[in-house]
């Protein structure tokens, strides 16, 4: 018996729940649009919807946030760049 190892299963991360209240950011960010998403995100955010549309509008929101780590790391280059500039340029 050949066991293949089975591809990860990446629905569940792209998906955005069928709420009509998102429809139209969820249709920008399909779309590639991320600043229309995040505008239209915050301001149907800022209107108070019911639980599980702000639910739904925050979880798309997180999904447009940097990466942490990618963030931690840029950081980290940035300043081990300015270490090197110091110590051997000036």
């Amino acid at each position: 018996m050949s066991t293949q190892p089975s591809e990860p299963n990446h629905s569940e991360a792209v998906e955005i729940p069928p709420l009509a209240e998102i429809a139209p950011a969820a249709a920008a960010f399909e779309r590639g649009d991320f600043q229309a998403t995040r505008a239209q995100l915050r301001k149907l955010l800022a209107t108070e919807p019911p639980e599980p549309v702000a639910l739904a509008a925050r979880k798309l929101l997180d999904r447009m946030a940097p990466d942490p780590w990618a963030m931690r790391i840029g950081i980290g280059a940035a300043g081990l760049l300015a270490l090197v500039v110091l110590l051997y340029v000036l």
